[in-house]
């Protein structure tokens, strides 16, 4: 979002008469120099305008309000023990295989705040087991204290395997995830998912985003402006102005002013 501001803010300033070096991007003390360690990449900047990539690789949606690193682990756990009927108390072990980079993202083993929940592999895969789905209410301290919880979270170990010391593997699916579950009569079944669902490679249904949207604005807006958002946003493409979009929203729903502030 903030990316996008900034290039309709940039193109504006150009339109009225502002300048800036030519240079700003390859220069020895420009943007690559500084953000990208010295390489300007120019396939990108030569499919301006040509390759949108909205539609081409696509956007991410993240179906529950974690961290998208843990999605496919969470996935591939769910899965798992939907498959085999797998009850809860007999699992002894989840072992979630993921690439470096997953387990760098999601550090806090043993959540305690909202926030370190959200980076969190444990909570992300006994939330969604113990409560079927994972949900923005469920981002609650009294949720994440759960003894139900806490006693799956426990069974939860988050490694990084040797298939990812392969970069090729890494770059191919860089949140993807071989989830093993252990039960405690000795079985071991086991799956990998390579991206989880909501991400562009496996898109979520007009159905489950309208619902992922109404999850997210109802408790903010109220359900009947969010069917109207909701209407808007379905023919945003034929708006005379993005202004129009956000049309007849206030602040005025009672619990509002409480997400706002």
């Amino acid at each position: 979002g903030r990316t996008a501001e900034a290039g309709v803010v940039a193109a504006l300033l150009a339109s009225s008469g502002a300048s800036g070096p030519a240079d700003a991007l390859e220069h020895a003390r420009g943007f690559a120099a500084l953000m990208n360690g010295g390489v300007l990449e120019r396939e990108p900047i030569e499919a301006l305008g040509r390759r949108w990539f909205l539609l081409d690789p696509g956007i991410d949606v993240k179906r529950i309000p974690v961290c998208l690193s843990s999605h496919a682990a969470v996935d591939a756990a769910a899965d798992l023990v939907a498959e085999h009927g797998l009850h809860l108390d007999a699992i002894r072990r989840i072992v979630t295989d993921v690439p470096p980079i997953v387990v760098a993202n999601l550090a806090h083993r043993d959540p305690a705040s909202r926030q370190e929940a959200q980076f969190s592999m444990p909570f992300a895969v006994a939330a969604q087991l113990v409560l079927g789905d994972l949900r923005l209410e469920h981002l609650d301290e009294a949720v994440i204290r759960d003894p139900r919880i806490r006693v799956v979270m426990a069974t939860v170990e988050m490694v990084t395997g040797s298939r990812w010391d392969d970069p090729a593997a890494r770059a191919a699916t860089p949140e993807g995830a071989e989830v093993t579950i252990e039960t405690r009569d000795g079985r071991i079944v086991s799956t990998f998912r390579d991206f989880a669902r909501g991400s562009a490679a496996r898109p979520l249904g007009s159905d489950q985003l309208d619902t992922k949207f109404r999850t997210c604005a109802v408790p903010v807006i109220g359900a009947p402006a969010a069917e109207s958002l909701l209407d808007r946003l379905r023919g945003v493409d034929r708006l005379p102005k993005a202004r129009a979009l956000l049309a007849g929203l206030s602040h005025s729903h009672p619990s509002a002013a409480k997400v706002s502030s």
